[in-house]
């Protein structure tokens, strides 16, 4: 597969000499993306935010996985409400 990016309604990608393409952004967040196009199964580590996981599958157009990656970011919102935001003092915005 390959990703491109659309600027001003162009396809754009950068590629080297080898011709393997650039892909630059977050390696966290692309790698359970990369993950599910291989085996076709959405695996996120426990330290990486499904909301940065979500924005890069809107991002690259991966639309297969979306909906999956909106339930997790619901069940992620609730287990912070729940369990993380009473240790905190103030307003965290979620």
């Amino acid at each position: 597969m390959m990703f491109f990016v659309v600027i001003d309604n162009h396809w754009f990608s950068r590629v080297d000499e080898t011709g393997a393409y650039l892909i630059d952004r977050c390696g966290a967040y692309v790698t359970p993306i990369i993950n599910y196009l291989r085996h076709g199964q959405l695996v996120v580590d426990d330290s990486v935010n499904p909301a940065g996981v979500l924005e890069e599958a809107r991002f690259f157009g991966i639309t297969s996985i979306i909906p999956q990656l909106e339930q997790l970011v619901q069940v992620f919102i609730h287990i912070v409400r729940k369990f993380v935001k009473p240790f905190f003092c103030g307003d965290i915005s979620l």
